[in-house]
């Protein structure tokens, strides 16, 4: 490798790691923080996690193992577990009847992604609380119908979408940021960090349609995505200050509002130094996130294959190919809506019977601290700001249940 090479994939990998912690270290802060603390027990394991094979000694309940135990987390479609209804059931004491207006996919990421410990559990609704606020203020489920200003360039800029299917129905997404050098500082120059996040949002919410699509076409929820990354093309331009300021702003944002949502993330065409280091940094990250993570060279189609991610053409589709995330996912709409007569709402949904059930019961109990009751996102929001089609009462979910 010639020296600036090596520069770019230490760049890169380094880049990568910070992007993995802040996009996937916030859910389970709290409980390392925690995890040092004395305990009456341990918490339980979830019905789904492995079982010990028999005649195994069971280690020591120290922070790390608690930690994993924690986040051995199921399929997007299991019920929630003990542990998570109980997260539930804060939620709902700090949401109230606001609870039967959260989208299923918010839901299940937020609840999951929160630590299974008595500590844990009151801070998901106040992180909820703040995500459903900020989608609210940000007039979030308009950004589809009424892209950001400059979206055409953004896409042609960072090219993405939806290019298959994992074996058990989430979508695949690629995205590919390794445009031209000058085109990549040119854009970024005329745009700021604000502008940045507000068009990396717009994708999310994308995203979260092309989830909705596999929800139904499963019969069954589906709240994550494998992410796939093409790191062909990445320069050291890629990771100038300016640039790792502007992705460490989304990060922060995406952590905030979107946790949960990354089933596996695959790095392909990865020069080999940042092979290797990812194998020297990988001990540093969370056991449940470096587990979701493969670093691929250019010979990954196999591997992919292996990993059940299914690919139309056989192949990753070249940048041109890729139609936009907006007007793939206006194409979907429309599809469905032809389908079924009238447009899908992200605030349906498909729960397992026992959730839809659980948030019946939730609200049909009284709550436990009523006197804290705060309006609702919605309520503080100005009409303008709420999609049409959004906040679907309860009983329309509970009809979506799983056959």
């Amino acid at each position: 490798m010639q020296p600036a090479e090596d520069i770019t994939a230490v760049l890169g990998v380094t880049a990568l790691c910070a992007f993995l912690f802040l996009y996937e270290a916030a859910p389970w802060k709290k409980a390392a923080a925690n995890a040092g603390r004395t305990v009456e027990a341990p918490p339980p394991l979830p019905p789904h996690s492995p079982t010990p094979p028999p005649g195994s000694t069971p280690s020591e309940p120290d922070g790390t193992e608690r930690m994993s135990e924690m986040f051995t987390s199921g399929k997007d479609w299991d019920p929630f577990t003990p542990a998570e209804l109980a997260v539930l059931a804060k939620v709902h004491e700090r949401l109230g009847p606001a609870l039967a207006d959260v989208p299923v996919d918010l839901l299940a990421q937020f609840v999951r992604s929160a630590p299974h410990t008595a500590s844990g559990e009151p801070c998901v609704g106040e992180r909820l609380e703040a995500a459903l606020a900020w989608r609210a203020r940000e007039g979030v489920d308009q950004l589809v119908q009424a892209p950001p200003v400059g979206r055409d360039e953004f896409e042609w800029l960072m090219p993405a979408g939806c290019v298959g299917h994992d074996r058990e129905g989430r979508p695949v997404i690629l995205e590919r940021p390794g445009r031209d050098r000058q085109a990549v500082l040119a854009a970024l120059a005329a745009m700021s960090a604000e502008e940045f996040v507000r068009q990396q949002v717009c994708s999310k919410e994308c995203i979260r349609h092309f989830l909705g699509a596999a929800s139904r076409r499963r019969g069954r929820r589906i709240s994550k995505f494998v992410s796939v990354i093409d790191a062909g093309g990445i320069g050291r331009h890629h990771f100038d200050r300016r640039n790792v300021a502007f992705f460490k702003a989304f990060a922060e944002v995406s952590s905030a509002n979107y946790p949960d949502c990354l089933e596996r993330l695959f790095v392909v065409r990865a020069p080999y130094l940042m092979t290797a280091l990812w194998a020297l940094l990988r001990p540093l990250l969370h056991p449940v996130t470096a587990a979701k993570v493969s670093i691929l060279g250019g010979d990954y189609a196999a591997a992919l294959e292996a990993d059940g991610v299914s690919l139309p053409s056989g192949k990753l589709p070249e940048s041109d190919e890729l139609e936009g995330w907006v007007a793939s996912t206006r194409r979907l709409l429309a599809a469905a809506r032809a389908e079924a007569g009238e447009s899908p709402s992200l605030a349906e949904g498909v729960l397992p019977p026992a959730d839809a059930r659980a948030i019946r019961q939730l609200l049909a109990a009284p709550r436990a601290t009523p006197a804290t009751r705060r309006p609702s996102p919605r309520e503080r929001a100005p009409p303008a700001e709420v999609a049409k089609g959004e906040g679907a009462p309860l009983d329309s979910l509970c009809r979506k249940e799983e056959q």
